[in-house]
């Protein structure tokens, strides 16, 4: 068990190891701190760069009805909060991916490093990947609830009035 504790910890820690063909191959921890340095902010720049003409238009038309005349029932802080979060909705989707990647690199070390030194137990084997993966699972709820708590987090910043800002008396 200590060896399959030692091959997971060298999996995740982020280095590279050497094939037997001499050539580089990364682990589980160097690919996700691949997809943190290099994959994430890749999608994020297409998210940002796919807002098209359209958006940026829809976007002028609220900031000059934010400071129009305010007539009639409609409200132009509304019509720019709505732009506002359905921008910021489209980033939940990079962010997402990036939480299934590494849920699968994570699950791909839990089982390489398991086969590796339990195959000689299979019960064990079972057990042990089994209480992994489940400990993962309840990580990755935690992950998506902060994930979704950021988003909430950045909409609140588009109204000053909202009432987390407001002080209680």
């Amino acid at each position: 068990l200590k060896t399959f504790g030692d091959d997971l910890n060298t999996a995740l820690a982020g280095r590279s190891s050497v094939d037997k063909d001499d050539t580089v191959d990364l682990t589980e921890g160097a690919r996700i701190n691949l997809i943190f340095e290099k994959t994430l902010p890749t999608r994020l720049r297409n998210v940002n760069s796919s807002f098209d003409e359209a958006d940026n238009k829809e976007v002028v038309y609220a900031i000059k009805n934010s400071r129009a005349i305010r007539t009639g029932f409609f409200i132009p802080d509304k019509a720019f909060n709505t732009v506002a979060r359905q921008r910021i909705e489209k980033f939940r989707k990079p962010f997402q991916q990036c939480l299934k990647d590494i849920m699968d690199l994570m699950k791909g070390a839990i089982d390489r490093c398991g086969h590796k030194s339990l195959q000689k137990y299979p019960l064990l084997l079972h057990e042990v990947t089994r209480k992994c993966i489940d400990l993962l699972l309840l990580n990755e709820m935690i992950v998506e609830d902060h994930l979704d708590l950021s988003l909430k987090m950045e909409e609140c910043y588009i109204n000053s009035a909202n009432e987390d800002f407001l002080k209680k008396v």
